[in-house]
């Protein structure tokens, strides 16, 4: 198992109809279709090694800290940080962490790690991990 990361800042929460286009990088509207969205959308990859699982989330502090969460005392960046780690460490069994917030300085921040098995349930390997390069 492994996750992709996908970052997207902008001045607002996107409509629903420009989420559902699969060539714009912003998020979808189901957590699930990330992975149909063009490889160039991907701006990391963790494996599930302790060393990946650490990168994953310092990755997503520093999203976390360049844009600080408008209601950050309600909801603290170490308690997301702790529920972000919990969801990637149950050992075969981790799975997506999605972040949507508004920031402080009145931005739309997405920040997501998607959990890629290669064979996700009821749903297709992602696009570019077909042929003879993927499974």
């Amino acid at each position: 198992m492994h996750w992709h990361a996908y970052a997207w800042v902008g001045h607002e929460r996107p409509a629903d109809n420009i989420r559902n286009d699969k060539s714009q990088p912003t998020p979808p509207l189901r957590v699930g279709e990330w992975l149909g969205k063009p490889e160039r959308f991907i701006v990391a990859i963790f494996d599930s090694t302790p060393e990946g699982i650490s990168d994953a989330l310092e990755w997503m502090r520093q999203g976390a800290e360049e844009h600080v969460y408008v209601s950050e005392a309600s909801f603290p960046l170490d308690a997301r940080l702790k529920y972000v780690a919990e969801q990637l460490s149950h050992n075969g069994r981790a799975g997506d962490v999605v972040w949507g917030y508004y920031s402080k300085s009145k931005r739309y921040v997405s920040r997501a790690l998607i959990a890629c098995t290669c064979q996700r349930k009821a749903r297709k390997p992602a696009p570019y991990l077909e042929g003879p390069h993927g499974q």
